[in-house]
């Protein structure tokens, strides 16, 4: 969502509670502490990057319209019924002004501390009115919410309801829900001209758009209708605008006492706003966190001395930097060497730019969160994280990375090997379990001459000392029948995703394109294997991906798109396209024109034959899943074939283990449990 640049004050009223204090002024004018409530309110909206701010006037309307020279972002709105009607009026004369916008919404009669704005700027809800706990010295409206953070209830009397908390008085709408509240009010305006606009919003809530409600605890703030709320106001509460904003960027997937020690040291220059990495910023960087952004966020907004959680989608710190310009951003002193030195820099250079100062905390020893990552990693993962990882990866990154894997050693190689390429980490993202290494590596011909029970008793060796996803090759399927219950299977396993394909008959290896028989399943007949495998299904995590076979049996780009958009139709998660057309050009042509009519499901594509493109071309067509579907077997057998002939060519094995052979010693600490040589 963009950020809200707009926000109304209601301030039309008479103010007449206030008695002599509003014969000159109107009420948003009464000064709180030296100050007009008002002008307060509108230093805090602009310091907050409100850029429009929409006065909604009435009684003493002149004194709102000379604001505008000091303060030019204000366009005052005058209510002419403002002594017959109430706010709901106010708001709704406002329609041209507000036009398309988000906006904010206040009284003017508020007090209240910049963490009231920010909280609900930041907040990733539509609409929401903002309510903090109940307190004893309040008089407001009693809010009551599910367990979704949705409005259910809004009363003066809290007895009639159980109270989640009081009604600040600062909302924030989407325009859609503010335009349906104004077909609704059109309708009632003459026969109840007195009505507020916080019932108004209940009863749109119920019976038109949810309304959420936004809890903020300790924030400071005061609604002043009266002289003696005034005295009372001015004796008691501390508006802390000036407080300073800390950025603190976080993962957050492991807490531990030395992230506890930067927010509370975080805590001492100001409000901490964490700025948590999504899984879109960590998946090109890192492995994806065991938890996804939602459950780390609901963790983190419980920790003591956190104010607010703003997403990061970016690993780069700028972006967000210059959209909420914090007075400090903080850090662990571990950013001074090593690949995030360049972020450093880059922060530096930003924070001068904007006024700002970096923090820089000593690293706190003895506490990593990657070596507590490496401990976990090293117990294993449970099926149902593996099969739902998958969908994440496809979600946060460009292009998903698959490597073929045909035993627990490949799979040790797929799990572990990472580069460092111009600062970015670069590693494979999960393992193809494919039916050609399989069958190969056991001497059989890719005829689905090995069972799927001796298929998966082989790749539970990879499952016992990997965690990343599975993606299995499921050949044809098999028949319909029989496709159940291997999807049931898969998915109590932990597999991620099978792929089928969409042939029938004796299976022939589709490299052998049309100089062996390829002979597809009809569409209706491979939809209907489909819609079995997703009935049968009982996660909605698990994939099954419909592999086209249209390519490789020589027929055109527009019958392999008919049959794609059918399966997807059909229920499958994702399609595979393949060819063993050299050029790739049949492939960026099919997936150029699948994603005109489909821009979201997932492109499957397996490079062997047009291996010239790299990831990032791949990725512009369309592509998300790059699947390297058999070059550990291949990369293997030349090896040994050459270290066995070298063995009989010098009747010993001193020159072939120079020349091709790992130290054993190395081997043996790639296994997980082998104590490091």
């Amino acid at each position: 969502m963009e950020k809200i640049k707009t926000a109304v004050i209601m301030a039309a009223g008479l103010g007449t509670r206030f008695g002599q204090m509003t014969d000159n002024m109107p009420k948003g004018f009464v000064p709180f502490k030296g100050e007009p409530m008002v002008v307060h309110s509108i230093k805090t909206l602009i310091d907050s990057g409100i850029q429009k701010i929409i006065i909604g006037t009435g009684y003493k309307k002149e004194a709102y319209e000379a604001l505008q020279t000091e303060y030019p972002q204000i366009v005052c709105v005058f209510s002419p019924r403002y002594a017959e009607t109430n706010s709901m009026y106010t708001l709704y004369n406002c329609r041209e002004a507000i036009g398309d916008d988000d906006f904010l919404l206040l009284e003017s009669d508020l007090v209240f501390e910049k963490k009231a704005i920010t909280s609900l700027l930041v907040s990733t809800f539509s609409s929401a009115m903002l309510i903090s706990p109940v307190t004893k010295f309040q008089d407001q409206y009693y809010v009551e919410m599910d367990d979704h953070q949705v409005l259910t209830n809004c009363s003066t009397d809290k007895t009639q309801l159980n109270a989640s908390g009081e009604l600040v008085g600062i909302h924030k709408l989407s325009n859609v829900f503010y335009r349906k509240m104004c077909e609704e009010y059109e309708k009632i305006v003459d026969e109840k001209p007195k009505l507020g606009y916080e019932y108004q919003l209940l009863d749109m809530s119920q019976h038109v758009m949810p309304m959420n409600v936004l809890m903020v605890d300790g924030l400071q703030w005061y609604e002043i209708d009266d002289v003696d709320d005034l005295k009372f106001a001015e004796e008691n509460i501390n508006i802390r605008n000036m407080a300073k904003t800390v950025y603190l960027g976080m993962i957050g997937d492991i807490m531990h006492p030395g992230l506890i020690n930067i927010i509370n040291q975080g805590a001492k220059y100001g409000d901490v706003m964490i700025g948590l990495f999504t899984d879109k910023a960590i998946a090109t960087h890192k492995r994806l966190p065991y938890l996804t952004y939602e459950q780390r966020k609901n963790v983190i907004e419980n920790i003591k001395g956190v104010s607010y959680i703003v997403p990061q989608d970016e690993w780069s710190y700028v972006p967000n930097l210059l959209k909420y310009k914090p007075d400090y951003i903080i850090h662990g002193d571990d950013w001074l060497q090593g690949p995030d030195k360049y972020i450093r820099d880059d922060v530096f250079k930003i924070m001068e730019k904007l006024g700002g100062e970096v923090i820089e905390i000593p690293y706190t020893k003895g506490i990593s969160a990657s070596s507590l990552k490496e401990e976990i990693d090293s117990l294993g993962v449970t099926p149902q994280a593996r099969l739902a990882s998958l969908r994440r990866l496809i979600s946060a990154k460009p292009v998903v990375r698959i490597l073929e894997s045909h035993n627990g050693l490949t799979g040790l190689i797929a799990e572990h090997t990472s580069v460092e390429i111009n600062g970015q980490h670069r590693e494979f993202d999960g393992m193809w379990a494919s039916s050609l290494t399989d069958s190969t590596s056991k001497g059989k011909p890719d005829i689905e001459a090995v069972d799927l029970t001796t298929r998966l008793h082989d790749l539970n060796d990879t499952l016992e000392v990997t965690t990343k996803p599975v993606i299995y090759d499921g050949d044809t399927g098999g028949k319909l029948e029989h496709f159940v219950f291997t999807v049931r299977t898969l998915e109590r396993l932990g597999i991620s995703a099978v792929i089928i394909e969409d042939k029938v008959g004796l299976k022939q290896n589709s490299l052998f394109g049309t100089d062996a028989i390829q002979t597809q399943d009809t569409i209706e007949g491979f939809c209907n294997k489909i819609k079995a495998g997703k009935e049968a299904q009982i996660t909605r995590d698990f994939m099954i991906i419909s592999r086209c076979e249209s390519l490789i049996a020589g027929k055109p780009v527009e019958d392999a798109l008919e049959r794609c958009h059918a399966y997807v139709e059909a229920g499958a998660d994702g399609v595979m396209i393949h060819s063993k057309n050299k050029s790739g050009e049949d492939i960026k042509e099919f997936c150029l024109r699948f994603r005109e009519k489909d821009p979201h499901t997932p492109i499957i594509a397996v490079p062997t034959t047009y291996n010239q493109y790299t990831e990032e071309e791949l990725a512009e067509w369309g592509i998300n899943i790059v699947i390297y579907a058999n070059h550990m077997l291949r990369a293997a057998y030349p090896a040994m074939v050459k270290c066995a002939e070298r063995i009989l060519e010098t009747s010993r094995s001193l020159e072939a283990s120079e020349e091709y052979c790992m130290p054993i010693k190395e081997i043996l600490n790639l296994i997980p449990g082998t104590k490091k040589q």
